[in-house]
């Protein structure tokens, strides 16, 4: 593991779970995501699978993401492939300021490898990227069991490799809200007075 890995590991942890009183993170979702170039690297397809985990926390004090998503799949281009793993934080906003309601928008940044550098002789930037996006989604029925969610992202280096042409992609992503209480972790800390 590099020292920039490294180094990234540690925040996203601090970011996590420096909450002063309560944090609970609970996997809740599961879904499809299906993506296809937009600019550079035409016929670049993307297919994953993604798992969504809610976190909650009783502090007020410090932001933490409404959710954390952990994507896994495989990019192709004609015969070229490659396996591909995301992981990192998800900002939910409901659009109803009253209540939720049937439409939102999630903005995230995410670490990703990508197992291959090259597709189709031109080469990715190396093969540690981050991947941010933005996307509108809307829940399909009242339960909200069921969402859809129209998805704009940008996958680069961001400067780590001297070759940083960048992806952008289009995509979709199905996923259902299953409601099952699995909590994966859970951290408490004794105020001090």
């Amino acid at each position: 593991m590099s020292k920039l890995q490294s180094s990234l590991a540690v925040v996203l942890c601090a970011i996590l779970f420096a909450s002063p009183a309560r944090a609970d993170i609970t996997l809740t979702s599961i879904g499809i995501l299906e993506a296809d170039s937009v600019k550079k690297f035409s016929g670049l397809r993307q297919h994953g699978l993604l798992l969504s985990y809610r976190v909650n926390t009783v502090s007020r004090g410090f932001w933490v993401p409404s959710k954390l998503d952990f994507t896994a799949g495989h990019l192709e281009r004609g015969s070229d492939s490659a396996l591909f793993v995301s992981f990192g934080p998800t900002y939910r906003f409901n659009m109803n300021k009253n209540a939720p309601g049937r439409w939102f928008v999630d903005i995230g940044s995410h670490p990703t490898y990508v197992s291959k550098s090259q597709f189709g002789g031109k080469p990715l930037g190396g093969k540690f990227f981050f991947t941010s996006f933005l996307g509108l989604g809307a829940y399909l029925d009242r339960q909200r069991h069921t969402c859809l969610l129209l998805r704009y992202q940008h996958t680069s280096n961001a400067g780590l490799s001297n070759s940083n042409p960048g992806v952008d992609m289009l995509g979709l992503s199905f996923s259902y809200h299953f409601g099952a209480d699995q909590q994966l972790f859970s951290a408490v800390q004794d105020e001090q007075k």
